[in-house]
């Protein structure tokens, strides 16, 4: 059975220690990163660190700060660095070196979109929608040339100077997209609002034409979950409370007991 987040597949609620926003979220699997999304929460642009409960910490408990950076609608993780969706000239991201707290930005192999134009961008943006899993660094929008007329999906090899790898079109309806995740395998669109869909997509980085898989529910109306990250290291699911102050967590990725190893695609809802 595919992992379904709602309220029998949630493993545990809980609010973080001394914090508020916590809507956008990345994990490096001993630690939970996070801040507000965009504006929401007074636009508290803190990086906060608290406990994922493994690895020897204590679920939610405050870890301290992390770095402020400028307005941002996500960060993700990868090999020691947080992203910020925030780009100060079109072709650089900004990030957080967690070893030492420097804030810096690192030049990407290709311009980066803003969320809702699928065009290359020239200048300063922050709601660039960035994200990661093991293999690659995303940017994502959920317009192509206008309107929701699909999603395209930028691919950065974090292990070759953050080199362009392929610009992929999900030829589809689309919609307002608030969250993104990756977990290696598929790219996972959250809904804000309207149906409250998400959708499934694979990764395929030797075409440039992907396609949804699948399309189901999620369970937002009773948790106000809008973005989050798939933790590799524990095969978690986190999502954040656009509104309130809670972090979620739900099953990530099935392994079965019979003998042979089996990875199933994560869903964040009722699968339709």
């Amino acid at each position: 059975n595919k992992p379904q987040p709602s309220s029998s597949t949630r493993e545990t609620r809980f609010a973080p220690e001394n914090s508020e926003g916590c809507a956008t979220i990345a994990s490096d699997g001993t630690y939970l990163y996070f801040k507000s999304w965009w504006s929401y929460d007074g636009s508290d642009r803190v990086i906060a660190k608290i406990g994922t409960g493994y690895n020897g910490t204590t679920e939610a408990t405050d870890y301290g700060d992390v770095a402020t950076v400028n307005q941002s609608m996500m960060i993700c993780y990868y090999d020691g660095y947080l992203y910020n969706g925030y780009t100060s000239n079109g072709q650089n991201l900004e990030r957080i070196n967690l070893s030492t707290g420097v804030v810096d930005f690192v030049t990407m192999g290709e311009p980066l979109m803003r969320r809702n134009s699928g065009a290359n961008l020239t200048g300063a943006n922050n709601q660039v929608y960035v994200i990661s899993d093991e293999n690659y660094i995303y940017n994502v929008s959920y317009t192509r040339s206008s309107g929701y007329d699909g999603w395209r999906i930028k691919v950065f090899d974090p292990n070759d100077n953050m080199a362009h790898v392929v610009t992929a079109d999900v030829a589809t309806t689309s919609y307002y997209t608030d969250g993104v995740i990756a977990d290696g395998e598929y790219i996972y669109m959250i809904q804000w609002g309207g149906s409250r869909q998400m959708n499934r997509i694979p990764i395929d980085t030797s075409s440039s034409s992907w396609s949804v898989e699948s399309t189901w529910t999620s369970d937002q109306s009773g948790t106000n979950t809008i973005d989050g990250c798939y933790d590799w290291v524990n095969n978690k699911v986190w999502l954040g409370d656009l509104y309130g102050s809670y972090i979620y967590k739900y099953p990530g990725k099935e392994y079965y007991s019979s003998g042979s190893l089996i990875s199933s695609k994560f869903d964040a809802g009722d699968a339709s």
